[in-house]
């Protein structure tokens, strides 16, 4: 029977590889890391403030303040530019305007649609003498006090109407003190008889500053 001999580097393989088979050593292939997962990044959560609720105030409701008993002013003149004085008269005082010029002597109240009752005009005629007065521009009834230079009533002409508008001045009637006068006060219509004024009544004049 022929004999063959087989290569000492041939044998040396072939048990390497059944050794390897009978030990089922394959080598393990080399495992792929899984890449750990990304968090997903969270919004910070925005707290919403709760709101303030600012309180209603309380209105405090405001006492009627308890009626009282306000005494009435006494009348004063409306403002004419004239110096003023208190005339007294019989007890009764009166807030004047003082006509010390010509102009304010020609003009009067003419022009005024009415006075208060303790209101009146003062007349400085400048010198004494007999006075004659008209109602031209007159637009209320008045009485007219004529006074001495010593401050003595010498008469009085009462409650003298007044013209109709239109009334031409050459028809005016004229009132005359009848004897020397310096002061002429007039009044509201009616007054100098109220009040007892008349012939040898005192006047009382006071300027006012």
């Amino acid at each position: 029977m022929p004999s063959f001999t087989i290569p000492r580097a041939t044998v040396l393989s072939l048990c390497t590889v059944l050794l390897l088979a009978a030990l089922g050593c394959t080598p393990d292939p080399t495992p792929t890391p899984t890449p750990a997962p990304i968090p997903t990044p969270t919004a910070t959560p925005t707290l919403t403030p709760t709101p303030t609720l600012t309180p209603t105030p309380t209105l405090t409701p405001t006492p009627a303040p308890a009626p009282t008993s306000t005494p009435t002013p006494a009348p004063t003149a409306t403002p004419s530019g004239y110096p003023q004085a208190e005339v007294t008269i019989e007890g009764s005082t009166f807030l004047v305007d003082v006509a010390d010029t010509y102009e304010r002597r020609s003009l009067g109240l003419g022009g005024r649609d009415e006075m208060a009752r303790e209101v009146g005009m003062w007349f400085d005629m400048g010198g004494t003498g007999n006075a004659t007065f008209w109602m031209r521009g007159m637009r209320f009834p008045i009485d007219i006090v004529w006074i001495s230079d010593n401050l003595v009533v010498t008469g009085v002409a009462e409650r003298l109407p007044f013209p109709e508008p239109g009334t031409p001045d050459s028809a005016l009637p004229y009132y005359s003190s009848g004897v020397p006068i310096r002061y002429v006060l007039e009044i509201n219509a009616g007054l100098a008889e109220e009040l007892g004024i008349g012939r040898g009544s005192v006047v009382s004049f006071a300027p006012l500053p």
